[in-house]
């Protein structure tokens, strides 16, 4: 059998990874990197009730520092502490809270301000070939699994997809 062939038989349900650590979006930064680093992983799915509405990877958290701190300059050059005299104290307030929760410290600030939300999925059904060539166009490392219902099932990562071939490579079954 070529490998090729074997691609095209084998589908998502039979590689993917069923138990996985998931996020909350109110999550913090500092709880994440702490289940990453624990787990040794590289990101995860943000789920909320069932759906997967969004994933965090490491590049994400790299990115956040470069946000928050791109958020307090424009902060800085606002001049919103001046603005404050002219406005209701209602809105003044409103926007005050605004403004803290986007300049809070790196390790206080949630999941959902930073995870990418243009999740890349496939099917449970999906080919090997398939969600090979979707992770290389959208090029993701990671790509989620959906149940019939849209629901999170599972995911398969770079490490998983190295993992089966290398258990091929051992097993002796395609040839390229």
């Amino acid at each position: 059998m070529k490998i090729q062939d074997w691609m095209s038989e084998v589908i998502a349900a039979d590689v993917m990874t069923r138990q996985m650590v998931t996020l909350q979006p109110d999550d913090t930064l500092a709880e994440v990197a702490g289940r990453l680093i624990d787990n040794g992983i590289s990101g995860a799915p943000v789920v909320s009730e069932g759906k997967c509405i969004g994933v965090l990877s490491a590049r994400d958290l790299v990115n956040a520092e470069e946000r928050v701190n791109a958020d307090r300059a424009e902060f800085a050059r606002s001049g919103f502490w001046g603005a404050g005299f002219s406005m209701p104290v209602d809105v003044y307030e409103e926007q005050l809270t605004a403004i803290r929760a986007k300049i809070a410290p790196l390790s206080q600030q949630p999941v959902k301000r930073f995870m990418t939300t243009d999740v890349v999925s496939v099917d449970a059904d999906d080919s090997l070939s398939l969600i090979v060539n979707k992770m290389v166009d959208e090029q993701v490392h990671r790509v989620i699994v959906l149940d019939g219902d849209g629901n999170l099932a599972g995911l398969i990562s770079t490490m998983d997809l190295l993992l089966q071939l290398r258990d091929v490579n051992h097993n002796g079954k395609p040839q390229a």
